[in-house]
């Protein structure tokens, strides 16, 4: 966003203004909370952002069919202004294929590794059969 900011007096104001100063330290909620406010380069930024994540998040549930999908880390918290208009164009993108499985933002972090880890090993301590072949993986 700052490379773009630069040429939108406007712009450049909002993003110094709601990120302290700096701008280099913003987060996806913040470009968020600015779009959803009407800046005209968050929008672009968090409209291109929907657009390729809705894309790959269609792709996946082509190929794997999940349950559900977890949007976790930096986009995961950027809160409703993201994660509404991308659940919108995501879901309108699986229509006329597949129904879309919900879409729900991380809780985890910042340890869902962690806790993916010890959920992993617990499991391959209780069924071993079904992890062996697949260290280094």
């Amino acid at each position: 966003m700052i490379g773009r900011a630069v040429d939108h007096p406007a712009s450049n104001a909002a993003m110094l203004a709601i990120s302290g100063g700096r701008a280099e330290a913003m987060t996806a909620e913040q470009v968020a909370e600015l779009a959803a406010q009407g800046d005209p380069v968050a929008a672009g930024v968090v409209g291109e952002a929907i657009a390729a994540l809705a894309t790959a998040l269609e792709c996946i549930v082509a190929a794997w069919d999940p349950a559900v999908i977890v949007l976790g880390g930096p986009l995961g918290r950027a809160g409703a202004a993201f994660m509404g208009p991308l659940e919108q164009r995501w879901r309108a993108l699986c229509q006329p294929f597949t129904p879309a499985p919900p879409l729900v933002a991380g809780e985890l972090e910042p340890a869902a590794a962690l806790y993916g880890a010890v959920v992993s090993a617990r499991d391959a301590q209780a069924a071993p059969e079904r992890w062996e072949g697949t260290a280094g993986m």
